[in-house]
């Protein structure tokens, strides 16, 4: 398997985002056979079911979960790859090195001194 993620160099590239393996990488190489036909990254998101599902009629504008169509390995993959970037980072002594502070929560704001009821 490694020989044929180290001659790919879609594979390679794949393995540079922190958390994505040889085993995830050859899965979306497999599920995205030709990448010259998506023109942008919202047209893979929707190709493989990770794209939100909209409900919209009149003044109805609904966001759900996301649609769950095409290849579920390459969803699995990719959730797993996830899951174990969050573990990895979550035991360090700073869980929110590195890229992943987009995502954390924002830290309580810190008033000025409080004081002591009399």
């Amino acid at each position: 398997m490694l020989v044929l993620v180290n001659e790919d160099q879609v594979c390679r590239r794949l393995m540079t985002v922190p958390g994505v393996g040889a085993l995830v990488s050859l899965t979306c190489r497999a599920g995205v056979d030709d990448p010259g036909r998506f023109t942008k990254s919202k047209s893979v998101e929707a190709f493989f079911g990770l794209a939100p599902k909209r409900y919209q009629s009149g003044e109805t504008d609904v966001t759900g979960g996301i649609t769950r169509v095409g290849d579920a390995s390459v969803r699995t993959a990719l959730h797993d790859a996830a899951n174990a970037r969050r573990r990895r980072c979550c035991r360090a002594r700073r869980p929110w090195s590195g890229w992943w502070p987009v995502f954390a929560p924002a830290p309580p704001a810190v008033s000025g001194a409080a004081s002591p009821a009399t």
